[in-house]
This record gives structure tokens, sequence and C-alpha cells, in this order.
């Protein structure tokens, strides 16, 4: 296991997906400050590479529990179409980040997780710029047999929701969960999007997968679920 410095100046790299490029499984990624530019480079936590922890390690880079430009903890702000942060990997675990979707393009997420294993999400703040529909916070895919938590997370401003995952007829059997824990869940979706809430769990009304959602200590409010109704939904299924 080795350990790889972020730092705007004076570490192993200057940005979050460099160190990415670097690491092999069970590595460390450690983010330390000041910073005062944005770390503007969307990440890919790679294929093959299992159990990686990203974290803020001191208090120039952690956030103070809200989104402030004029402070120099550090900030994920791709400038590129794209999700933030790609999840192709078993045992991810991200602590501390404060990342904004700042794209375009429809379905970029905050952070997309795309396997089926343990992915783990917390202390983080995750905001979208709402320039585009179909963007979530935090995803998960359909393809994918994963155990997703967040916790103590702050996710807002996002144009579909805060937390979501969608299913369809192309995957009937398996499993996925969600546990989420002492999150704020606030001002996500839009009324153009045909499901948008605070947590959107879309069950088929066909056979489907099982799935598992475990909400607790979690505040959600001001979010549009359009016609589905309230900031947590289950529809089309049971």
């Amino acid at each position: 296991m080795a350990t790889y410095t972020v730092k705007q100046t004076g570490g192993d790299y200057s940005s979050l997906n460099a160190a990415l490029a670097a690491v092999s499984s069970n590595d460390v990624i450690s983010i330390e400050g000041p910073w005062t530019v944005d770390d503007t480079s969307l990440c890919i936590i790679p294929s093959g590479v299992n159990n990686i922890t990203i974290q803020i390690v001191d208090n120039d880079a952690a956030h103070p529990g809200y989104w402030d430009n004029s402070l120099n903890h550090y900030r994920l702000v791709p400038t590129t179409n794209g999700h933030c942060i790609s999840v192709i990997v078993d045992g991810a675990i991200i602590d501390g980040l404060a990342i904004k979707q700042n794209g375009s393009g429809v379905s970029d997420e905050g952070v997309s997780i795309q396997n089926n294993d343990t992915t783990t999400i917390k202390n983080c703040l995750i905001t979208s710029g709402r320039n585009a529909d179909d963007q979530d916070g935090v995803y998960c895919s359909y393809l994918k047999d994963a155990t997703v938590i967040v916790e103590n997370c702050i996710i807002w401003d996002f144009t579909r929701r805060a937390i979501g995952f969608d299913h369809t007829a192309s995957r009937t059997t398996g499993t996925n969960a969600f546990k989420i824990n002492s999150c704020t869940l606030w001002n996500n979706g839009q009324a153009s999007e045909g499901l948008s809430c605070g947590i959107g769990l879309y069950v088929p009304a066909y056979p489907h997968k099982t799935m598992t959602v475990d909400v607790h200590n979690t505040l959600a409010l001001a979010n549009d679920a359009n016609a589905y109704g309230g900031d947590i939904i289950q529809t089309n299924g049971t």
C-alpha cells in the first residue's frame, strides 16, 4: 500500500486524476491544501485498481461544511463534460471532497458508480451548476450489483436527483443497496424531469432486481418530485 499526496504545489501530484492514473489497489490518495484554484480534471478510478481511498487530510484542504469560492479549500470542478468522478472499481472510499458538476452533458453525474461492490462516499459536498438535464449527484448503473453508502453528505442543485438508481428491462435479476445516513438532500430536480426527487429509486412493473434503500437521519426537502410526489420515491413497482 502506498500513499500519494495531491497538492496545488509541492505534492506528488497537482490534480486528483493524475494521482489516480498512478495508483495500485489498496493505495491512499491524500489531498492537502491550501488551494487557490479549482482542480478541473474529470477523475476516473481506473479498472483493476480496487479498494482505493481518496481523502482530505488537513484543515487547509477541508471544506467548512458549505461551498465557498472565497476560501482555499479543495474543490473538484471539471471544466469538460463527463462524470466528475467515475468509480469503475470495487471498494472505493471518497472522503471529504467538495465536488461540483459544472458540465453541460446530459446524464453527467457528480459521482457515477459502475462496479459490483461497495462504494462509500462520506463527508462530501456535491453540487451542480444545473447546466443539463438528467444529472444526479450520486448515480448507480443499473447494470451493476452495487452497495452504495452515502454518509454525512450535502447534495444539492442537481437537475434530476440527489441520489439515483435506474433499472430497465435489460436487467431483471441481481441486488443493489443504498445506505444513506445523516445527509442533506436539497433543491434537486426540475419540472421537466420524469423521475426527479431527493432520493430516486425507479423500479419498473415487470420482474426486477432485489433493491434495498435504508435512510437514517437524513433531511430531504425542496426537491421537485414532479408527478411522482415526495422527496423519497419508488415508482412502478414494489
